[in-house]
């Protein structure tokens, strides 16, 4: 088992998370600081 924090509870929404972010991060140009986009 793993449990990341309240949100993430299991590998299917790790999965589903992890995807998400790569679609945001995908509409990004390549040379955006990270600080633009942290959270």
């Amino acid at each position: 088992n793993m449990m990341l924090n309240d949100r993430i509870r299991n590998r299917r929404d790790l999965q589903s998370v992890l995807a998400k972010a790569e679609k945001h991060l995908s509409t990004l140009p390549g040379d955006t600081p990270y600080s633009e986009f942290e959270h």
